[in-house]
C-alpha cells in the first residue's frame, strides 16, 4: 500500500464531487463485469473515519435515482480515502498489470475553497498527490465565484506549499499529472453546445454505447472562459495535461433498445409540488 500512486478529486461547489464518487463505485464494478477483470474500490478508514459509510451512502442515493446532499454543514473530517484495486489488460503484447492507487476526495462545503489559507490540509494533501482530478463544472460562471476564482486559488496554495517544502517546480508549474474533467455535459444547454460545434460522437462498434465528447480540449476551449483556460496551462506542463467528458448520471436510453435518442436523453426528472393558488387554482411548481 505504501507504493500506491495517491489521485486527489477536488472541484468548486456544485461540480458534483459527491456524485462522480457514487458514480465511480457503479462504473468500475460494471467495468469488472463487462472486461471479465477484478475491479473494487474500498474505504480506508484508518486515518479518515467514515470513508466507507460515505461511499455507501452516496452509491445507494445514485441508486435509487437521486443526487446525494449537497455539503452544507462543516463536517469534522471532510477528507475521505478510498483504496482501488484492478487489473489491466493489453491486446499487444498479452500480458496483464495490476493496478492500485488511493483516492483523495475533499468534500468541502461549497465556496470554503475561497476562504482556506496556505496552511490548511487540503492544499497539504493535494501536494502530496502524485495526480490530480478536477471537476470542471460549465455552469460555473458567477464572477468572483466561478471556474476560475476556485482554481487560481487552489493552485496557488498547493504552490505556495511545494515552495515551503522546497519541492520541484519547473518554471511555476506544479509537477503533478491533472485529469481535467468538464462534468455534466449531458446537460440539455451544455449538450446543445457541443452538439453545434460537432464535439459529441457515438462509438460505432456498439449502438447501446452513450454518447461522448469526442475532443475534450475543444470541448474545453469551446466552454471555459479565457482565464480559466490559460491558468490551467500555466500551472501544469503541457504533457501532464489530458482533458476527458464525464457525466454521473449518464444518458437516458430506450429500454426496449438500450439505445439513446440524442434529440431526448436527459436522464434528470424534475419532481413537481402541486398547490393551490390564492384564486383557488391548482398549480404545480
Amino acid at each position: 500500500m505504501a507504493d500506491a500512486i495517491k489521485i486527489g478529486i477536488w472541484g468548486g461547489p456544485g461540480s458534483g464531487k459527491t456524485t462522480f464518487l457514487a458514480a465511480l463505485r457503479i462504473a468500475i464494478l460494471k467495468y469488472a463485469r463487462n472486461t471479465n477483470t477484478s475491479w473494487t474500490i474500498n474505504g480506508i478508514d484508518e486515518k479518515h473515519v467514515g470513508s466507507a459509510l460515505f461511499l455507501e451512502t452516496n452509491t445507494r442515493y445514485l441508486q435509487s435515482g437521486e443526487f446525494p446532499p449537497a455539503t452544507t454543514g462543516k463536517p469534522t473530517d471532510a477528507t475521505y480515502t478510498y483504496e482501488v484495486n484492478g487489473t489491466l489488460f493489453a491486446s499487444w503484447p498479452r500480458r496483464s498489470k495490476d493496478v492500485q492507487f488511493t483516492l483523495n476526495v475533499f468534500d468541502y462545503p461549497g465556496g470554503d475553497l475561497l476562504d482556506k489559507d496556505a496552511g490548511d490540509e487540503l492544499w497539504e494533501y493535494l501536494t502530496d498527490c502524485q495526480g490530480l482530478i478536477y471537476l470542471f463544472d460549465p455552469n460555473q460562471t458567477e464572477v468572483g465565484k466561478g471556474n476560475f476564482d476556485y482554481l487560481q486559488r487552489a493552485l496557488d496554495m498547493m504552490r505556495r506549499v511545494f515552495v515551503k517544502k522546497s519541492l520541484a517546480i519547473n518554471r511555476g508549474r506544479l509537477p503533478q499529472h491533472l485529469a481535467f474533467c468538464i462534468t455534466k455535459f449531458d446537460e440539455p444547454l451544455i449538450l446543445e453546445r457541443l452538439l453545434d460545434r460537432n464535439l459529441i460522437a457515438f462509438d460505432g462498434s456498439d449502438p447501446t454505447y452513450p454518447p461522448f465528447v469526442l475532443k475534450p480540449f475543444e470541448a474545453f476551449e469551446c466552454l471555459a472562459d479565457d482565464l480559466t483556460i490559460q491558468v490551467v496551462r500555466g500551472y501544469f506542463h503541457e504533457d501532464r495535461l489530458n482533458y476527458f467528458g464525464t457525466s454521473s448520471i449518464g444518458f437516458y436510453a430506450d429500454p426496449s433498445t438500450g439505445r439513446v435518442d440524442i434529440t431526448d436523453c436527459s436522464n434528470m426528472q424534475v419532481e413537481r409540488e402541486e398547490f393551490v393558488d390564492g384564486d383557488g387554482r391548482r398549480k404545480e411548481r
